[in-house]
């Protein structure tokens, strides 16, 4: 999908707000919350692993100097993984609840509260839509983003 789009084009900044390639690379570097956020679940945590909201790692990674084939192949491979363990993972494993750190104390059960389902659509709405703005971020996110985030290229 970014084939053929120019270097320019995928790093260049309008009102201050991730640039393609920042995004691509946002969404690598949360690709280790989302494997920790498993495990969370593995261990019978009582609460999921707390994000960064200030997104330090993107802001410090410069992923402007990489090359977006290398970012694009890294995030098909984590995210690769991340299904695959996923997959391999019983069923009985997400029948718990963990509550997320930003939605309040837990009462049983609640929209707090994240078992598979919810973690799952959680994790796949990081990037709600071109249109939305991330909450963390203030952030507008292109079609492109949105699609890496279930894996095309």
């Amino acid at each position: 999908m970014l084939n053929g789009v120019p270097r320019d084009r995928l790093v260049s900044r309008r009102d201050e707000k991730w640039t393609i390639q920042e995004q691509v690379g946002h969404l690598l570097d949360l690709e280790s919350l989302w494997r920790t956020r498993v495990d969370d679940f593995i261990e019978a945590k009582p609460q999921l692993t707390a994000a960064d909201l200030q997104n330090r790692k993107t802001h410090e990674a410069n992923h402007n100097a990489r090359d977006i084939a290398e970012l694009l192949r890294e995030f098909r491979t984590a995210r690769t993984a991340l299904v695959t363990k996923l997959d391999s993972l019983d069923h009985a494993v997400f029948s718990q609840t963990l509550l997320h750190p930003r939605r309040g104390t837990r009462r049983p059960p609640s929209r707090q509260d994240m078992g598979r389902a919810p973690f799952l659509i959680f994790l796949s709405r990081h990037n709600p839509s071109p249109s939305s703005p991330n909450p963390n971020r203030g952030v507008a996110h292109t079609p492109v983003v949105t699609i890496f985030l279930f894996g095309f290229n």
